[in-house]
């Protein structure tokens, strides 16, 4: 992921929603409910910021983390989006060592905070004591990720799923290889490869020594099986994040790259997903409607060659011919 993409959590991780109207409600409850309803013990003044959120966005969600920052800040999302915009909370989240006033934080990946550098969180957080200002850096920063920010955050872990498949077939050749060339270092084989050499130049092609045969020919096999396996190993790829619209209706939004293998270098053109379309359950092309039913029951982060990866259960990487 980019430096901007800290801020990218899945709603799928996060506890149920919460009412904001809760939040403070009740600081006396017994322990095992604060630990999981944090949200009664939060401050005040975060509810009432989270009320004005939610007055920009009116369909939008407030989710828990399930870290030991999850009693400061509260995730927004929308039902139609398999990921949070950002989140915000209520508190001091500066990196001082002396107490400072809390503040009302918003953190987006929109946001670029010089006060921090790149590799800090916060470069990602803009704050406010004053609740009006918080409540527009919220309306000016929070946004959906569109299809292609999805397909390009996550296309690292299809890549690399991808070229572990590669490495392995790669090495798999390269282990039957040193077989072969081990036994001619062997010292009672000593000069077996050069002596089989010779035949093959006399025209013979019959291999007298019996375990340099066999190595040679487990590796002729290991060869046609990596032959056959990137034969039979698209590098376009499509990535379908599948979410439901505002009436219910599953929507699929479809960003294709031309190679997978170049996902992770963000530097070249052919490693960026584009979007391509949206469609429904009446239009989706066949060739996905395919792609997605193989992929909906693996385990999440599961590869299978041609046919693709899948990330959860709302974004899938599509193997295309």
């Amino acid at each position: 992921m980019s430096r901007n993409d800290r801020s990218l959590t899945l709603v799928n991780v996060l506890d149920d929603p919460i009412d904001i109207a809760e939040i403070g409600s009740d600081c006396n409850k017994q322990f095992v409910d604060q630990r999981h309803h944090s949200h009664y013990m939060m401050p005040i003044s975060l509810r009432d910021f989270a009320a004005r959120v939610q007055e920009t966005f009116p369909r939008c969600k407030f989710g828990l983390g399930r870290g030991v920052s999850s009693s400061t800040r509260l995730y927004v999302y929308h039902d139609t989006s398999p990921v949070c915009m950002g989140w915000i909370g209520y508190g001091d989240f500066t990196t001082s060592q002396f107490q400072n006033p809390e503040k009302f934080a918003v953190v987006s990946r929109l946001i670029e905070n010089g006060s921090y550098g790149w590799s800090a969180w916060q470069y990602n957080l803009a704050s406010s004591k004053n609740i009006d200002k918080a409540a527009q850096n919220a309306s000016r920063y929070l946004r959906p990720y569109s299809p292609e920010e999805l397909a390009n955050s996550y296309s690292r872990d299809c890549a690399a799923a991808y070229e572990e498949e590669i490495s392995e077939s790669r090495s798999s050749v390269n282990g039957k290889y040193a077989a072969v060339t081990n036994l001619n270092r062997d010292a009672g084989n000593g000069q077996a490869l050069m002596h089989e050499l010779v035949q093959l130049y006399k025209g013979g092609h019959i291999f007298h020594h019996a375990s340099l045969h066999t190595a040679i020919g487990e590796l002729v096999t290991e060869v046609d099986t990596k032959k056959d396996m990137d034969n039979t190993r698209e590098t376009r790829m499509s990535m379908v994040c599948v979410s439901p619209d505002t009436n219910g209706k599953q929507v699929y939004a479809v960003c294709n790259v031309a190679n997978i293998g170049d996902a992770p270098l963000y530097h070249k053109a052919s490693g960026k997903f584009t979007f391509s379309a949206s469609y429904t359950d009446e239009d989706l092309p066949a060739e996905l409607v395919g792609g997605l039913s193989t992929l909906s029951i693996l385990e999440d982060g599961q590869y299978v060659r041609g046919v693709g990866y899948r990330h959860n259960d709302s974004i899938f990487y599509v193997a295309r011919d």
